[in-house]
């Protein structure tokens, strides 16, 4: 999983709220948001884990796998897919 994937399905998720409504419910400033959107920043473990409990929460199985592959390098359960 790359940033550039990993981004476009965070903001397929975002549907038609505002960056600054899903950054919140994300835990999140939109500032920060705007800086991953805008792939001027990179994501840390720690918001990592933020988004994987929201996607987790939301029962959005996808996403979680696809923030651990994007964490870890490798897709730890691709009979899954």
């Amino acid at each position: 999983m790359e940033m550039p994937d990993l981004v476009e399905m965070l903001k397929t998720r975002q549907d038609n709220r505002s960056v600054e409504q899903f950054a919140h419910e994300l835990g999140l400033t939109a500032s920060y948001l705007y800086l991953i959107y805008n792939n001027k920043r990179g994501i840390s473990i720690s918001t990592i884990r933020k988004f994987a409990k929201y996607f987790g929460e939301h029962g959005d199985v996808e996403m979680v796998k696809a923030l651990t592959t994007y964490a870890i390098g490798f897709d730890p359960a691709p009979s899954l897919s």
